[in-house]
Order: structure tokens, then C-alpha cells, then sequence
């Protein structure tokens, strides 16, 4: 396991010696972030203070935020109406209001996987991490890009999108309504969801 260990580390390490300068801020920070009246406490992995594009100084009000997973993720995973995993979005809201003077100019998830050690995230400008490309290069059929054109809109659509989250999580709100068919794999609910017998059609709950 040692061996296993040091040989994940030294991968990783040798891809964030390909990062322009930077300085590792903090990890393990501890935020809280309220929406709607409901307090959430927040552990971010780690935070990076960034250096100023074309220059070899650090930036005071240039951060990075980064979330260490060792599974699959997917820059996908932020869009939409209702998020595959909102913690990036309310993560960037939690230390936008925290921090109102220290602009965010990155969110990554940083997949530390045997082969795979890479970043997965999006960034303001270009260059900042290596493979991860700016919103303005993102492809246009990209899931974010479709729904957010400028690093400035990020801010304002996650917290419309986050306070409609939590205004429905705070009126009970819990429509048979699966995001996608695999949203049903491990409901625990099963027995008593209808959403397999409904015949929409007809208008009766025959199993088709």
C-alpha cells in the first residue's frame, strides 16, 4: 500500500510541476453559507492563491478552488437546472460572499486516479491549469458553455439555481420526478414509486 501510495503521489506531483507559479492558501478550509435562511457548513479541499496572467508574482486577488476526487467526474456535473454535484457551485458561491474582495478565477476537480491523475474544471483565463480550458475556449456543446457564456454569469446562475434547490428541499417539495434513468439504480424508494407502472398515455397506472 506504501508503494501504491508513492506512486500516485509522485503522479500527481509531476503534474502540478506543469502549473505556472502558485501557493497552496489553504486546505481543509472551513465556510459557512447560508441561502434562503439555511445555514450550510462547507469543507473546501484546498485553495490556491494564482500569479497575474504574464507575470511571475502572485496575484493576491486570484484564487483557485480544487476538489480532490479519486472516482469519475465530469465538468457536466455543475450544469443543468439541477446539478449532478452542486458542491463546485456552492463551493465558488460559499467563498465569493466570504471573500468579496478575492476574485475566483478557477474551479477544478482534481481526479488523483492511477493513470489518470488529471484536472477536470474551467477556468477565466487560459493557461492556468494544464489540459483545463478557459470558458471563452470551452466547445459550444459543452454543458456549460451552453448555459453560461462569460465568467461573470457564473456567480448570478448558481445562486439562482442553489436557491431554487433549497427553496424546494424547504417545502417539501418531492415530485416523482428522476433526473435521468439512472437516478432510479439505488432508490431505496422503489417499493413504493410509481414511476415504473405509470402509463402517461392512457392515463392509468398499468405496467406496461
Amino acid at each position: 500500500e506504501i508503494q501504491r501510495l508513492d506512486a500516485l503521489i509522485a503522479e500527481w506531483l509531476n503534474l502540478e510541476a506543469l502549473r505556472p507559479a502558485f501557493s497552496v492558501e489553504d486546505t481543509e478550509q472551513k465556510l459557512q453559507h447560508t441561502v434562503n435562511g439555511l445555514s450550510l457548513n462547507f469543507t473546501l479541499d484546498r485553495v490556491d492563491q494564482l500569479m497575474n496572467p504574464g507575470s511571475a508574482t502572485l496575484d493576491e486577488g486570484s484564487r483557485l478552488i480544487i476538489d480532490y476526487k479519486s472516482g469519475g467526474c465530469e465538468l457536466k456535473d455543475w450544469a443543468g437546472e439541477r446539478p449532478e454535484q452542486p458542491q463546485m457551485p456552492l463551493y465558488f458561491l460559499a467563498l465569493a460572499k466570504n471573500r468579496p474582495n478575492t476574485g475566483i478565477d478557477a474551479l477544478s476537480y482534481a481526479q488523483i486516479k492511477p493513470g489518470l491523475c488529471q484536472f477536470i474544471g474551467v477556468s477565466r483565463v487560459e493557461g492556468t491549469l494544464p489540459e483545463v480550458k478557459s470558458l471563452d475556449k470551452l466547445g459550444a456543446g459543452t454543458s456549460l458553455k451552453k448555459e453560461i457564456k462569460e465568467w461573470s454569469q457564473l456567480r448570478p446562475v448558481w445562486e439562482a439555481r442553489i436557491a431554487k434547490l433549497v427553496g424546494d428541499y424547504q417545502q417539501g417539495l418531492a415530485q416523482v420526478d428522476p433526473k435521468s434513468a439512472s437516478s432510479c439504480t439505488y432508490c431505496k424508494f422503489t417499493p413504493l414509486c410509481r414511476i415504473h407502472t405509470r402509463n402517461t398515455d392512457k392515463g392509468n397506472d398499468i405496467n406496461e
